[in-house]
C-alpha cells in the first residue's frame, strides 16, 4: 500500500514538500524497512 496519492490528503502543493511531509515520508521509509 504505497500512499501515492497525495491529493486525498487534500494537499494542494504537491511539489512543495512540508517538513511534516518529509518526516511522515521518513517515517513510511523506516516503516517499509522493517
Amino acid at each position: 500500500m504505497d500512499r501515492r496519492g497525495r491529493a486525498s490528503t487534500g494537499r494542494h502543493t504537491s511539489k512543495e514538500l512540508t517538513p511534516e511531509e518529509k518526516l511522515k515520508r521518513t517515517e513510511a521509509k523506516m516503516k517499509r524497512d522493517r
